[in-house]
């Protein structure tokens, strides 16, 4: 398997358990493979967090409350 779509799989907690095992040999292979993988977990969990908790409903509701009521859309995206 290609690392870089291993590791966005596990950054993404989608990898399974086979993948898991993977990663951990492909770490164990060098101390810069380690190293990467700590920093791309520091990374992740900074950049990620906000994304994680995005509400793409109540966004799109603020958004919608701005627009003149002519262009205004439902969230299924029916004009109103």
């Amino acid at each position: 398997m290609d690392i870089d779509k291993l590791l966005l799989k596990v950054l993404d907690n989608k990898a399974d358990t086979e993948e898991y095992e993977t990663l951990e040999e492909w770490k164990a292979e060098s101390a810069e493979n380690s190293r990467l993988l700590q920093d791309l977990g520091k990374d992740s969990s900074n950049n990620t967090a906000g994304y994680k908790s995005y509400d793409k409903h109540a966004a799109w509701d603020k958004v919608n409350a701005q627009l003149p009521e002519e262009d205004t859309v439902s969230d299924s995206g029916n004009r109103k």
